[in-house]
């Protein structure tokens, strides 16, 4: 930089640390005008990012021995630091951890030595673990690692030996057992040259042996009864050795094992006679050929071992049905033979075996027959529901007749099959009964459309999981059963739009939904004296036909209106006669009304449609446009939260207010002009819960119950809607 007094100021930015020289040169000329300038450049501070660590013990280390790790300190340019390490050696840490767990609580010792710190640390457990470095809060270059620790040496105080074998055996069959090693940390062993010995003492023959583990392949370790002496064995990865022995006579055994010559264990076992041979069945066969569902069978047993020892009172008696355990209860009597008693719930077909200390003793060579008792309605129950059907059509429900242990009946019985319906006016209606094997099927058609309820009874006692709802849907519109319904039906002003409504019907009376172009419509008059213009609005649930008349003779009273109904190749023709007036009286509020559309309830999350229809004094329908309607929403159980909903104006002066909710329940609308409601309002009507939301759906026992083995309990589904709202009709297929 040119400081225009004669001098220049040079600067510049040095990464490596060491001695410099500087030369400088005239532009103009490649001459030196000053001598060379010696530079010594120092390290920047250090940093943990270019630090360097190495040492084994970044990667491996023994429980309770001292790891080494050095740390060569740089700065942030890779120059190494040597005189300021002293002062970060405060800064430096190990961190040590499995996984995302917390760190492992270990000894560290810090130095400092000619280019670095050394850190020494001894941990207490073994495994694999992640090890990162620090230095002044940053990580050092090259960590996190992956550090395997190996336990330390073996102690005899942590070894220990279990199994099923250690406690109890059986006479001539294998016994499994299992030793593990572990460090004076209590880390799995997993370092070979340890020696091994055990020794069993019987205490009925004062009989004492010793055996030697030896290695049989397999990651198997076997007893045999050699002189007492020392094998140096393998270990398995996890430190723990399976040990197999065999003795052949029954009793208590005293179990001493020893690691390294030093005790490490003593325990009492037992051994128990062998039960899978000689053991006799004494009752008569032929009388287990055939037995009832829930009623108690007995037979007598005879048991005997293939070492002659007596089993004059086993421990654990079952009697096994092809796979399934029953517990009988067992009585001794007289000349070591057992009194058996069980009792047989589930009806078929099974093969037939008895079960003594966990092994099968006796098996039949002929199957045992088990039939069902008595049906029981509670336990009968409904093998399919019904949610929704088209009125008209066939629907059949099968029912399944089970006894008290839920055994499928086969045989045919005489019921009382009554079906209760509940619409507008409960009744009882008796449905026609046929037969299939083990179900018992009925049929049934509905013609009218509504809601209904199904309970199922056998012999008076209502049936299990029979009680359902049922929707039963109108057909599609039966163009002879439309209904035309309104005041332009009858009567016509002169002087405003006319309108009336023309409502779908099926076949069997019940109020249909129009789909798509289903219905085409066209209208004339009978005379020449009115002439007519009119519109159409379609609907699900209705169509509004809207009209004006014009005369050219005020003396005319009426006059008659042709509507032409056309579906497919089917037309049908309605004559309206109309009486005309020219007066057709001023806007009445109070002769309002409030029509909720579709005629179907509403349900959640669904478009709640409600029309205005605005009255005259004398009954017209009016269309008046901009009249300024307020309206609001409240749930009956909740009058304070008022939910404002906007009145939509059409350009033909009628009005509809449209809403959704999500939440089920009574509801009120109201709608005003001022401070006036329309005729009608508060309107009060309900919205039902939407269809069932698996996700939503709520299992629980009832009343906090407790469940106990043995003992049969209860539990509720209770189904909801996507909005949580709780179903109060049935018709779900829950699969338990």
């Amino acid at each position: 930089e040119d400081l225009q007094t004669g001098q220049y100021s040079f600067s510049a930015l040095l990464t490596a640390s060491g001695t410099y020289t500087t030369q400088t040169s005239l532009s103009s000329s490649d001459i030196s005008v000053t001598p060379p300038l010696s530079i010594s450049v120092s390290p920047a501070s250090p940093t943990g990012s270019a630090t360097i660590a190495e040492g084994i013990g970044l990667s491996r280390a023994v429980a309770g021995e001292e790891a080494l790790i050095r740390l060569y300190v740089r700065d942030e340019y890779g120059n190494q630091v040597r005189t300021l390490a002293n002062g970060y050696i405060d800064t430096v840490s190990i961190l040590i951890q499995r996984g995302s767990g917390s760190n492992l609580n270990i000894g560290v010792r810090k130095s400092v030595f000619a280019t670095g710190i050394e850190v020494r640390y001894i941990a207490t457990q073994s495994g694999s673990f992640r090890l990162a470095v620090v230095m002044n809060g940053m990580q050092i270059f090259q960590t996190p690692r992956i550090l395997e620790i190996d336990a330390g040496n073996v102690s005899s105080a942590s070894c220990t030996a279990s199994g099923f074998g250690l406690l109890r055996a059986v006479a001539g069959t294998i016994a499994s057992l299992e030793i593990l090693s572990r460090d004076t940390y209590g880390n799995n062993f997993t370092r070979g040259g340890l020696l091994w010995s055990m020794i069993l003492e019987n205490k009925q023959t004062v009989m004492q042996s010793r055996l030697i583990a030896q290695d049989l392949g397999n990651g198997r370790i076997g007893m045999t009864m050699q002189e007492y002496s020392l094998l140096a064995l393998p270990l398995s990865s996890s430190g723990c050795n399976e040990i197999m022995l065999t003795l052949t006579q029954s009793g208590q055994y005293v179990v001493q094992f020893f690691v390294n010559r030093v005790q490490f264990q003593s325990i009492s076992m037992i051994v128990y006679p062998d039960v899978t041979n000689k053991a006799y069945l004494l009752s008569s066969t032929a009388a287990l050929l055939r037995i009832q569902a829930g009623d108690s069978t007995s037979m007598h047993l005879l048991l005997q071992d293939k070492y002659g020892n007596n089993i004059t009172y086993p421990r654990d008696i079952a009697v096994i049905l092809n796979s399934s355990l029953l517990v009988p209860y067992s009585l001794p009597l007289a000349d070591d033979v057992l009194l058996v008693k069980f009792t047989a719930t589930s009806s078929g077909k099974f093969a037939f075996s008895v079960k003594i200390d966990s092994i099968v003793g006796i098996s039949l060579s002929q199957f045992v027959a088990v039939i069902p008792n008595y049906p029981v309605a509670q336990n009968s129950y409904c093998l399919n529901s019904l949610i929704e059907q088209i009125a008209g059509m066939v629907s059949t429900i099968q029912v399944s007749f089970r006894d008290s242990s839920f055994n499928p009946i086969n045989q045919n019985y005489s019921v009382n099959f009554i079906s209760v319906i509940q619409t507008d006016v409960s009744s009882r209606e008796v449905f026609p009964v046929s037969i299939k094997e083990n179900l018992l099927q009925f049929q049934f058609v509905f013609t009218r459309s509504g809601n209904y309820s199904f309970s199922l009874e056998f012999n008076g006692e209502p049936m299990n999981n029979c009680f359902f709802s049922l929707r039963v849907l109108p057909q599609i519109p039966y163009l002879r059963n439309s209904v035309l319904s309104g005041a332009g039906s009858t009567m016509a002003c002169l002087r405003t739009s006319n309108s009336f409504y023309i409502f779908p019907i099926d076949l069997f009376g019940n109020r249909a939904r129009f789909l798509n172009d289903q219905i085409k419509i066209n209208a004339t008059l009978i005379g020449n004296s009115f002439s007519l213009w009119w519109s159409v609005s379609k609907l699900e649930s209705f169509i509004l036909f809207t009209y004006n008349l014009t005369v050219s003779s005020q003396s005319l009273s009426s006059t008659t209106l042709q509507i032409y109904l056309t579906q497919g190749a089917m037309q049908e023709v309605r004559e309206l006669p109309l009486q005309t007036f020219t007066d057709c009286g001023s806007l009445s509020l109070s002769q309002s009304t409030l029509a909720l559309l579709p005629l179907l309830l509403p349900t959640v999350g669904s478009v709640i449609t409600w029309r205005v229809e605005l009255k005259s004094s004398r009954g017209f329908d009016l269309m008046v446009p901009n009249l300024n309607l307020k309206s609001s929403v409240s749930r009956n159980d909740d009058s304070f939260n008022l939910m404002s909903v906007p009145v939509t104006a059409f350009s033909n002066g009628t009005y509809a207010v449209a809403f959704s909710v999500t939440a089920s329940g009574s509801y009120s609308l109201s709608v005003r002009l001022g401070s006036q409601d329309i005729g009608g309002s508060p309107a009060s009507f309900a919205v039902l819960p939407g269809p069932t939301f698996p996700a939503n759906t709520v299992v629980y026992l009832q009343d906090g119950q407790a469940v106990t083995a043995g003992l049969a309990f209860s539990f509720q589904v209770q189904t909801r809607d996507e909005y949580g709202n709780a179903r109060g009709e049935g018709g779900d297929e829950v699969a338990i």
